[in-house]
């Protein structure tokens, strides 16, 4: 009977660590008080050190060039993006705050969405037709035609 080494061991608990946080990422598409963006960069760390294919599977993803990958490639995110997650999670935060009697649960309503509305602060806020100057370390197929790229 062949064992499995403790290596072997590590990279099946971080491909199947990358796999729920990625899935986590596609749930917070849906429902708007659980974030994309963190889960999204947690499968990549994970399968970065675990499986080549499935880093390369995720970065090829429409939700990663929608979230994280839009966000690397123009180091900031538009006033339009921020708003379009921002108002949605506060839309449901505020109708949990007043549906509830729970002061606790009105205050992690508050603490959740003071926290994300500060978090999306402080990401770079970008025009919509600002410069591209493209990363090295992205795909050539990610990077916009016309920046200097080949």
């Amino acid at each position: 009977m062949k064992f499995l080494s403790k290596k072997g061991l590590y990279e099946i608990l971080l491909k199947v660590l990358g796999s729920v946080f990625f899935f986590l990422g596609v749930l917070g598409v849906i429902l708007p008080f659980l974030p994309t963006t963190p889960f999204i960069l947690l499968a990549l760390g994970c399968y970065v050190r675990s499986s080549d294919r499935l880093h390369q599977w995720v970065q090829n993803q429409g939700i990663y060039k929608k979230t994280v990958g839009a966000m690397i490639e123009r180091k900031g995110m538009t006033v339009a993006a921020k708003l379009t997650i921002l108002i949605p999670v506060w839309v449901l935060l505020i109708v949990m705050f007043f549906a509830t009697e729970n002061l606790w649960i009105k205050g992690l309503a508050l603490l959740l969405g003071g926290t994300k509305t500060f978090v999306f602060w402080r990401i770079r806020t970008i025009r919509k037709g600002s410069v591209h100057f493209p990363s090295p370390n992205l795909p050539r197929r990610m990077q916009k035609k016309g920046d200097g790229s080949q």
